[in-house]
């Protein structure tokens, strides 16, 4: 089901934000929640649905590398206003999140998948983050680009109890 936010009108009545739309969303039980676009405090309900079994939850936020993104997040979960401290939200961060997939858009034009990064938890108060997959373009005069595996992804038997097979050879 597709649910889109509102404006409000004249009156400055009928908003739908996307807070409004979250709300709502998990009620229902979704099995995939998809999410167009976190800027602001929709950041915070993101997160806790990642920790209350909402699986398979995909959003975009916009985000320079991996590290941003999971720094962005955290700053956007502060603007809902819920007095949580930073540390228990980077907490939540590292528990409920699993994947990064950075995209970007390249000089000679296109885009790219630049990282797939994974989070692995939280050591000393800092989000620890695996990068599995990094595009690199190579320093010599032909400047070939590839996607190349960088680490064995930590999480693998958490793939594979979502079914998601990944060949042991893809990380040898």
């Amino acid at each position: 089901m597709r649910l889109l936010t509102r404006s409000k009108n004249i009156e400055g009545k009928g908003e739908v934000s996307v807070r409004d739309l979250f709300t709502n969303t998990l009620r229902m039980r979704p099995t995939r929640l998809i999410i167009g676009e976190i800027r602001g405090a929709e950041a915070m309900d993101y997160i806790q649905a990642l920790n209350s079994g909402h699986d398979g939850t995909l959003a975009v936020l916009h985000a320079s590398t991996p590290i941003d993104a999971v720094s962005r997040l955290e700053t956007m979960a502060l603007y809902a206003g819920l007095n949580i401290p930073s540390s228990e939200i980077r907490k939540q961060i590292a528990q409920g999140l699993d994947l990064i997939i950075q995209h970007e858009h390249l000089n000679e034009g296109g885009r790219k998948i630049s990282y797939i990064t994974e989070v692995c938890g939280i050591k000393d108060g800092i989000i620890v983050l695996n990068d599995i997959f990094k595009f690199e373009t190579s320093e010599d005069a032909k400047g070939e680009a590839a996607f190349k595996l960088i680490n064995k992804p930590k999480k693998l038997s958490k793939f594979r109890k979502a079914k998601i097979n990944l060949e042991d050879k893809l990380f040898c």
